[in-house]
């Protein structure tokens, strides 16, 4: 849906449920991917350096580093989405939102 700003539209997303750091990296995390990989020309492989001085900065080159990158490995092992349910639906009963998302079946 947005291939080229996916990190703002989720951010934006997210943004009233999260803290700071958890939105600050989706906004920002197609710059910290620049590092593992950049395949058009004319993309700078050290863009993230702009974003250095930020408080959330080693923790998104570990998250890149630790997890993100793990998702471009066919081989890597993963659990269902079904596992994640009870944790997602968790977290949105603590807003009293997730019952106001459902579609009425």
């Amino acid at each position: 849906m947005a291939p080229f700003s996916h990190g703002t539209v989720i951010a934006d997303i997210l943004k009233p449920f999260v803290s700071m750091c958890s939105e600050w990296m989706p906004r920002r995390q197609p710059v910290f991917q620049q590092y593992h990989f950049v395949e058009r020309p004319g993309r700078d492989r050290n863009a993230r350096e702009a974003l250095r001085g930020s408080p959330h900065f080693a923790h998104m080159v570990n998250y890149c580093e630790v997890c993100a990158e793990n998702s471009f490995d066919p081989g890597f092992p993963t659990l269902p989405l079904e596992h994640f349910e009870p944790i997602v639906e968790s977290y949105f009963d603590r807003f009293n939102a997730l019952d106001s998302l459902r579609l009425e079946t």
